[in-house]
């Protein structure tokens, strides 16, 4: 069963979950020299129900919070995809321990924090823990507990299919050495591909990648 829950600032929230994605994401070409190299992002993007904050300290002051939840920094080795499917990704289980931390699954330090909890301003994740369940198909289980590094305490599940998202900032050249590097731990062909061309100096070609049945 799906839930949002938190605590944010001694008390107590289960907004209802309003959308919710999740995409493996990679780019060529953010920056000068970039291309896509070991990993891979895993993104959830979730936003709650507003919600009212009552502030203690003043009973006439009431914030209308949108709870929001992004896994913006949270890095794959491609190397996890041994099957090259996505149902490598069942059972994986990720442990977050706080700056500074070796990152169990590239045994390098974590760059930054795994993801942002956003209530009244962004907070980083403190330590937590992520887990993720392959319920068939392209749709899967995520379970994240933990707290932020402000000390909000958050416990989020929510089962929702996985895409792909592909972004190429140095034209066909880039989408060219994404689409060779994708089919280096997954297959290319098991994905329907939708394919945007953004006109520019150098034109951004968008792919968006669906399981087929």
């Amino acid at each position: 069963m799906s839930h949002f829950r938190m605590i944010y600032e001694g008390t107590a929230y289960a907004p209802e979950i309003a959308s919710c994605s999740l995409a493996l994401n990679a780019a060529d070409g953010r920056w000068r020299g970039q291309e896509p190299e070991e990993t891979v992002g895993l993104t959830l993007s979730l936003q709650g129900q507003p919600f009212t904050y009552d502030v203690p300290a003043d009973e006439d002051e009431h914030l209308a919070i949108t709870p929001t939840m992004d896994t913006q920094w949270l890095e794959l080795p491609t190397r996890l995809f041994a099957g090259r499917g996505l149902g490598s990704l069942d059972g994986l289980d990720l442990t977050y321990e706080g700056p500074r931390a070796v990152n169990p699954l590239t045994g390098e330090t974590w760059r930054e924090p795994p993801g942002l909890l956003g209530t009244y301003g962004n907070e980083a994740f403190g330590p937590c823990r992520i887990t993720v369940a392959h319920r068939g198909s392209d749709r899967f289980a995520l379970h994240l507990v933990g707290q932020t590094e402000a000390g909000t305490g958050f416990d989020v599940a929510v089962e929702t299919p996985l895409t792909v998202a592909l972004t190429s900032y140095t034209g066909q050249a880039g989408e060219d050495r994404l689409r060779r590097w994708f089919d280096g731990f997954l297959r290319w062909d098991d994905f329907s591909w939708e394919r945007v061309v953004h006109p520019g100096e150098v034109p951004q070609h968008s792919l968006t990648g669906t399981l087929r049945a």
